[in-house]
């Protein structure tokens, strides 16, 4: 007599891990990273399967009346004796090389598999053959030559197979807790086998492998969890990165238009200055003059404007000098036109010369306009200032 109640409990269990396996797999978004639970999902379905076969073909040899029901479920069960422990090899193999899917890969586990697909086709021939078991016209059930040498052999190959490579590999295998899982299926893979076939009725098997999935699960949750840990770590890296970056965009634009809140009023003195001068003055030369000098001191105030319009450029870090040439004359006229009216108006005498070569340069108008404003227009150490001009000036650069 077949007792299939210890088959019954395992296979709740098993459909119960396959369930909540399914709902996280569904649920799961980055799924792609996790290649140990996709396998373990797998492993499920086999064992779902060779279970209802287990439990089919004790009920057939405790019951069955047909003679063809009987061959074809016993057939089957022959057939699916050695594929858990091949299914486990293949798991083992899957998180030895962390689920690479190269074509080595595939080809390596295509060889892993081939001689249970060789076995399943040589019981599939039973009904005919005989060869692992006979089945007489009256419902006799007697062992056929290959049972014991192939059938149960291919479940010893394979667990000895199983066993090896996870030893060979355990330093591999991470985290630890699955290679000592695996060696305890292959183990009792390869100790109960002989138990079952010691004491018929005896189904204990698959009850024993119930224990190690429920353990097995375990561990996958635990990577998962902390794989949920490093995503949420890692997305709070980037969101302080981003952070750091918005923050640093919002100070540099804060100093930026502090500085230029400065540079503004410079020219902006000069043009009311100037203003004010043309108001009072009759001589239409002069005015001329003053309206070049208003012109002149408007067009660098509204390159001062588009900077800082041009917000993008602050953000990005883009703002790029321009190659323009500037002669003696025209950084005279700049300097004149914009700080003599501010020194005017604070009773400064201010008077701007300069000498030696070169007659021109090469810069950026509005920026070295702006080095020089500043300058002047902010109290200053003479020789510091005499320094600077120096060296701006009589460099050919």
């Amino acid at each position: 007599m077949w007792h299939v109640e210890t088959d019954v409990f395992a296979l709740a269990v098993f459909v119960i891990m396959l369930i909540k396996n399914h709902l996280y797999r569904k649920n799961q978004k980055n799924e792609r990273y996790d290649f140990q639970g996709k396998s373990f999902y797998l492993v499920l379905v086999f064992s779902i399967a060779t279970n209802l076969i287990d439990i089919f073909a004790s009920l057939a040899m405790n019951s069955a009346t047909n003679w063809w029901v009987y061959q074809i479920l016993m057939t089957l069960y022959v057939m699916s004796m050695p594929l858990l422990a091949a299914v486990w090899v293949s798991y083992a193999y899957v998180l030895i090389h962390q689920g690479a899917q190269g074509s080595s890969f595939q080809r390596k586990h295509a060889l892993l598999m081939l001689p249970y697909i060789l076995y399943a086709l040589l019981a599939a021939t039973n009904p005919f053959t005989g060869l692992f078991f006979k089945l007489s016209p009256d419902m006799e059930y007697t062992r056929g030559i290959l049972f014991m040498p192939v059938g149960v052999g291919a479940i010893m190959f394979y667990s000895a197979l199983g066993y090896v490579l996870v030893m060979i590999n355990r330093k591999i295998i991470k985290p630890a807790a699955n290679a000592y899982l695996m060696v305890v299926f292959f183990v009792i893979t390869a100790v109960f086998i002989w138990v079952q076939l010691a004491h018929p009725g005896w189904l204990i098997i698959n009850s024993s492998y119930a224990i190690v999935y429920i353990l097995c699960d375990v561990t996958i949750e635990e990577q998962r969890r902390n794989a949920l840990y490093n995503q949420i770590q890692t997305q709070n890296e980037e969101l302080q990165e981003a952070l750091d970056k918005a923050e640093s965009a919002t100070h540099a634009k804060t100093e930026f238009l502090s500085r230029m809140s400065h540079d503004i009023r410079t020219p902006m003195n000069a043009i009311i200055g100037l203003t004010h001068l043309a108001k009072d003055e009759n001589n239409i030369n002069v005015i001329k003059e003053y309206l070049y000098n208003i012109e002149s001191a408007s067009d660098f105030l509204l390159g001062l404007i588009n900077d800082i319009l041009d917000m993008s450029k602050i953000e990005n870090g883009d703002l790029k000098l321009k190659d323009d040439v500037f002669t003696k004359e025209d950084f005279s006229n700049s300097i004149s036109t914009v700080i003599k009216p501010l020194m005017d108006a604070k009773g400064i005498n201010f008077i701007f010369k300069m000498d030696g070569d070169p007659e021109c340069i090469k810069a950026d108008k509005l920026r070295f306009n702006q080095i020089f404003f500043n300058l002047l227009s902010k109290p200053i150490d003479p020789s510091m200032l005499y320094h600077v001009l120096s060296t701006y000036l009589i460099s050919d650069r």
